[in-house]
């Protein structure tokens, strides 16, 4: 018997990096008449937003201007969440589930894993990514291991709260609960409000990171400010074609209930 050659074929991925920038001023006096040194504390905050940036940007990006972005409440062009595209906006419509407004259960949970075919299959390489009310929707169908029974060898990821049939749940305070039916904000709702539940294959995505967090100092000295910039520049990609299920979303959930 012989083997048979098989070719294959490669992509090329462009990272286009865009840079996030924040400004951050304060005066003399400020610092002078702090009891804690404030240019540490302020360094501080700095690298917590930006991490809170890269978040948002990751989960709701839309790429380009804030008029043409999928949600409402993004109103300026220099918000995070146009820097590129992120899972929401990735997501392909054949791994979107409609959950009809109701709270999320197990059973729903799994088809936005079945839709995504061969990469929702692997438990060990999906991640799944909730707001607080479905964390603890699921939670209340008793499927969740938390991480008090994960034993001393559980690897932690990150906001990780439990896992869910296997694989990583975390929680997220920056997936959407302000989403009508259709899955996005549109502004047009009243009380009616919705969420989201996200499945994502952990390697169908890449960041590129051109230049990690540098943080600069300056002072003005004729007004009399310490002048902090804090910048990076990344860019968020898939690994994959585009028509590849790698992120799964379930929209349209009841927010502010168990049942």
């Amino acid at each position: 018997t012989g083997t048979g050659a098989q070719s294959f074929s490669t992509a090329k991925i462009t990272l286009s990096a865009k840079t996030l920038l924040t400004y951050l001023p304060f005066d003399y006096e400020m610092e002078e008449d702090a009891i804690i040194p404030m240019l540490p504390e302020v360094k501080a905050d700095i690298a917590e937003g930006f991490a809170v940036a890269m978040e948002k940007a990751i989960i709701s990006g839309d790429e380009g201007s804030a008029s043409a972005h999928m949600d409402a409440d993004v109103s300026n062009d220099y918000d995070c969440r146009c820097a590129w595209d992120g899972l929401r906006k990735l997501c392909p419509d054949a791994s979107k589930v409609d959950m009809g407004g109701n709270v999320i259960t197990a059973a729903r949970a799994r088809t936005i894993a079945l839709n995504m075919g061969v990469y929702g299959k692997d438990v060990a390489n999906i991640v799944w990514i909730a707001s607080l009310d479905v964390y603890h929707q699921l939670r209340n169908t008793g499927e969740v291991i938390t991480l008090d029974k994960y034993g001393p060898n559980a690897t932690i990821l990150k906001g990780e709260l439990g896992k869910f049939d296997g694989s990583p749940l975390i929680v997220s305070e920056y997936v959407p609960t302000d989403l009508d039916s259709t899955g996005v904000n549109s502004g047009n709702y009243i009380n009616d409000i919705k969420t989201i539940l996200i499945c994502v294959r952990k390697d169908g995505y890449i960041i590129g990171d051109r230049r990690k967090l540098m943080i600069e100092t300056d002072k003005d000295i004729l007004n009399q400010y310490t002048q902090v910039v804090g910048s990076t520049r990344n860019d968020f990609v898939g690994r994959f074609a585009s028509t590849e299920t790698t992120v799964g979303i379930g929209f349209n959930i009841k927010t502010g209930a168990l049942s």
